[in-house]
């Protein structure tokens, strides 16, 4: 007769075999997520010369990809014309052409009305109802007596310069003598100096961004071309200040530029199209406000 089991070797057979079968199980498991891991991620090849090879092309960023787009809308204005956009919700960004530089034209009004709220802060004081009023005929009407009469209260060249300092303007130049319209700028400059108008750490106050971007929220209807064509329907803020001339030094053709802002739901943008040589005032008009559309729509969908 066979000599009976003791129970305690019973029990440790039954331990070691639940211990083996969640080992199994534990192996099984880790093996899976291996070869999961695997195809969601192949292990990079090497190339010829020993240096990793990827197996996928990364997609483009949404500002490359924006860029591309633009300048495949613009090739045939060539330097001629040049878009910045940038949403400063998400902080996708768009430059194209950005170190061109423009003849102003009357966008430049914005910046002295900017550097005249700065130098007034600086002093502690405020615009006089004078001052008032030529601000509101400068920026909604374009006007360019109130322009030229706050230019010289700034100091023209001096008092622009050394505000565009503060605010970070480095590619941005005054015109000669009393031409405030012949200033030099960039779409990086512009964009900066909306920066300067929307930004809370603005070297400007509140307040005084404030008065400036209710100025270009109330621009007259003839006036509303550029940057607002870009506007969704569902768009809260839209803020605009335009320029456009003839140029006797580009053969009469006319220098169309736009800047401005976009609020809607989800987006911040500050959006600066410039260009030159253009047949006609509408010319220059339609093609700055495709430019602006094609950048915010492209960021938009990015």
């Amino acid at each position: 007769m066979p000599t009976p089991r003791s129970p305690r070797w019973g029990i440790l057979a039954g331990v070691l075999c639940i211990v083996l079968g969640l080992a199994l199980v534990a192996g099984y498991f880790v093996v899976t997520h291996r070869r999961s891991a695997a195809a969601a991620d192949p292990e990079p090849t090497m190339s010829a010369g020993g240096s990793v090879a990827s197996t996928a092309k990364p997609s483009p960023r949404p500002d490359a990809q924006v860029r591309a787009q633009l300048a495949d809308l613009l090739s045939a204005k060539g330097k001629y014309a040049a878009v910045g956009v940038l949403d400063r919700t998400t902080g996708a960004r768009a430059v194209y052409n950005e170190q061109v530089s423009f003849q102003t034209a009357s966008i430049v009004k914005a910046d002295i009305l900017a550097a005249l709220l700065w130098r007034l802060q600086n002093e502690k004081k405020q615009l006089t109802s004078a001052q008032q009023a030529d601000a509101t005929k400068m920026i909604t009407q374009s006007d360019n007596a109130a322009a030229s009469r706050l230019y010289t209260q700034l100091g023209k060249a001096t008092g622009l310069n050394a505000a565009n300092a503060v605010f970070g303007l480095t590619h941005t130049t005054p015109g000669p003598g009393d031409s405030w319209g012949k200033a030099q700028t960039t779409v990086t400059d512009q964009l900066t100096l909306l920066s300067v108008l929307t930004s809370e750490d603005s070297p400007l106050a509140a307040e005084r961004r404030q008065y400036q971007l209710g100025l270009m929220s109330q621009v007259v209807t003839g006036q509303r071309w550029g940057v607002p064509a870009a506007a969704g329907q569902a768009a809260t803020g839209v803020y605009v200040k335009n320029g456009w001339d003839t140029l006797v030094a580009h053969n009469g053709l006319w220098e169309i530029n736009t800047i401005g802002r976009i609020v809607e739901p989800g987006h911040d943008w500050l959006v600066v199209v410039l260009s030159s040589h253009n047949s006609s005032q509408q010319a220059g008009e339609d093609l700055v406000e495709s430019a602006a559309r094609k950048a915010v729509d492209g960021l938009r969908q990015g």
